[in-house]
C-alpha cells in the first residue's frame, strides 16, 4: 500500500474478480475490474490510434488547403489592385516621345544658328578686312604710344622733382650744414662721438671734423667745469636768464 502510494510510475489496480473494493485500489492512479482491462488501458488498441492519426491528417489537410486557397485569393486581389505594365510606362514612353522630337528639332536649329554664325566670321576674315583692322589697330597702338611718352616724362619730370625736395630737406637736417655753420665734430680715438666735456681726460687723443676737414688734437688739463644753475629771482634780473640756456643748448646738438 505505501509503496503504491510512493510510487513515481503511473499504477493501474487489477486484481480482478473481487466483490470487495480493495486499498490498493485508493492508492493507484487508475482502477480496472481485470488485468486485461487494465492492459487495454495502458495501450489503446492500434486500430485506433491509427483512425485517429488518419483524422488528424485529414484535418490538417483540409486546413492547409483552406489556408492556401485563402493566401491564392489575396494574392489575386493584390495582382488586380496593382496597375498593369502597359499603363506604367505609357507615361513615360509619351514623354521620352516628345523629348526625342524636341531634340531633333532644338539640335537643327541649334547646327542652323552655328552655321549662320559661322558664315558670319567667314564673312569678317576676308584678307582686305582683315588687312583694315591691322590697319586700324596700328593707328591706335602709334596714337596711344604718342600719349605715353609725353605721360612718361611728365611722371619723371615729377618724381625727379619730390627726389630734389626731398633731397634739399635731407640737406637742411644732415649735420654737415651745421659744420658749415662753425662747428666741431669731436670724438675720441676709437671714432666715439664725444657729447660732453666730463667725457674728456688729459692726455686723450681726439679727432675735430670741420666742415672743411679732420684735425687731430690732444686734450690738456682737465675738464672744465660744468656752470651751476641760476637761483630763482623774482627781481627783473632773473628774467634775463634764459638766453645763457638757449645757448647751452644750441652746444648740445651732438
Amino acid at each position: 500500500m505505501r509503496a503504491a502510494a510512493d510510487s513515481v510510475i503511473p499504477l493501474i489496480s487489477a486484481v480482478g474478480h473481487e466483490t470487495d473494493t480493495t486499498l490498493i485500489d485508493y492508492a493507484s492512479d487508475r482502477r480496472a475490474p481485470t488485468p486485461t482491462g487494465a492492459a487495454e488501458m495502458a495501450l489503446p488498441v492500434r486500430s485506433e490510434l491509427a483512425a485517429s492519426v488518419g483524422d488528424l491528417g485529414g484535418r490538417v489537410s483540409r486546413l492547409l488547403l483552406r489556408l492556401v486557397e485563402k493566401r491564392r485569393l489575396e494574392l489575386r486581389s493584390a495582382i488586380g489592385a496593382f496597375p498593369r505594365a502597359d499603363a506604367l510606362l505609357q507615361a513615360p514612353r509619351q514623354r521620352l516621345d516628345m523629348a526625342s522630337h524636341k531634340f531633333s528639332g532644338a539640335l537643327g536649329q541649334a547646327i542652323a544658328r552655328k552655321r549662320s554664325a559661322y558664315g558670319e566670321l567667314a564673312a569678317q576674315l576676308r584678307p582686305g578686312a582683315l588687312r583694315r583692322d591691322v590697319e586700324r589697330r596700328r593707328i591706335d597702338v602709334s596714337r596711344a604710344a604718342e600719349r605715353l611718352r609725353p605721360a612718361a616724362m611728365r611722371r619723371i619730370d615729377h618724381a625727379r622733382r619730390q627726389l630734389e625736395t626731398q633731397g634739399r630737406v635731407l640737406d637742411s637736417l644732415s649735420y654737415e650744414g651745421v659744420l658749415k655753420r662753425g662747428f666741431a665734430l669731436v670724438s675720441d680715438a676709437d671714432g666715439n662721438l664725444v657729447r660732453a666735456a666730463s667725457g674728456i681726460s688729459g692726455g686723450d687723443a681726439l679727432s675735430l671734423r670741420f666742415a672743411d676737414g679732420d684735425v687731430a688734437a690732444t686734450a690738456t688739463g682737465e675738464a672744465a667745469p660744468q656752470p651751476k644753475p641760476a637761483q630763482a629771482s623774482a627781481g627783473p634780473k632773473a628774467r634775463a636768464k634764459p638766453k645763457a640756456k638757449t645757448a647751452a643748448k644750441q652746444g648740445d646738438l651732438f
